[in-house]
């Protein structure tokens, strides 16, 4: 899964976002929460407390696909932070890549 995933002749567009999971890759997080456990957030998917999130890659653009982001965060990529495929573009204007095992891969299969 990609926090954005930009395909075909799509162009992304974001500002002051943050990209990724959360928590420590092989870790969960240990924090205490009250009831309930489980809730729907705004984007009606379901989210547990206390568990590791993250993204495969946080930008993922392939095709003739591009991505700009400007003064964002990518973040807990358990593959890659940006991933580019085929003609796929990304340019990352004051923003961060952090605690992600690879910054950038690039190549033509998934």
């Amino acid at each position: 899964a990609a926090a954005v995933r930009a395909e075909g002749e799509a162009q992304v567009v974001a500002r002051r976002c943050r990209f990724g999971g959360e928590g420590e890759i092989g870790t969960a997080v240990a924090l205490e929460y009250e009831l309930p456990r489980q809730w729907v957030d705004t984007a009606g998917s379901v989210q547990e407390y206390g568990l590791r999130k993250h993204s495969c890659y946080g930008l993922f653009a392939q095709d003739s696909a591009s991505i700009l982001i400007d003064s964002c965060q990518v973040s807990y990529c358990s593959e890659s932070a940006v991933f580019l495929r085929d003609k796929g573009s990304a340019v990352l204007r004051r923003s961060a890549l952090m605690r992600c095992r690879i910054a950038f891969t690039a190549g033509g299969g998934v």
